[in-house]
């Protein structure tokens, strides 16, 4: 069936002709966003993934250089604020550049996990699911809210697997034990 906001009418508003021309300057970029079809999931996975594994390669090297560090400080006794510190300073550079690292990969991690958040909630409110009561712009933004933080984005997730689960035909099971740790 035609969308409405697309068809060629003389009578069209200014807003949908603004969209009409955003949609032809930018292709199909925009067309997911307004027909409403439900986007996979695989495409922020991929990097979600890789910046994780990135993550923790990083976070492993951060914490074996400081305690490689700690232990030749402590073994030496070596002082690194006084004459000590040209001989420490491999293993300063060394930190900074995992800690660089551990923090570049934490942040595209949290970028990556808040847009499949986001476009797995999306997919079920366009879907229809019963099961999916958060907003989609909520389930990522309670991340963001203190002490709210705590509760509510496991709720989204909830929701999310619930949804997933019913949306596929499967049966409603026990949430997974990670998810109950949580």
């Amino acid at each position: 069936q035609p969308n409405p906001i697309f068809s060629p009418c003389s009578t069209s508003s200014p807003v949908q002709r603004q969209i009409q021309a955003n949609w032809v300057h930018r292709g199909n970029i925009m067309a997911n966003e307004i027909t409403g079809e439900i986007k996979p999931l695989t495409g922020p996975f991929g990097p979600l993934k890789w910046c994780l594994i990135f993550y923790l390669i990083f976070e492993i090297l951060y914490m074996g250089v400081n305690g490689f560090t700690y232990w030749y400080i402590h073994t030496n006794g070596a002082d690194p604020f006084e004459s000590d510190a040209v001989a420490l300073m491999p293993f300063f550079l060394t930190t900074s550049v995992a800690g660089l690292g551990y923090m570049l990969f934490f942040v595209l991690c949290v970028i990556f996990t808040c847009v499949w958040t986001f476009r797995a909630a999306k997919n079920l409110h366009l879907a229809k699911s019963k099961e999916m009561f958060m907003r989609p712009g909520w389930a990522v933004g309670w991340y963001f809210v203190p002490f709210a933080n705590l509760y509510k984005p496991f709720q989204g997730m909830d929701e999310i697997w619930r949804g997933s689960r019913k949306s596929a035909g499967l049966s409603a099971v026990k949430l997974p034990t990670g998810i109950k740790v949580w």
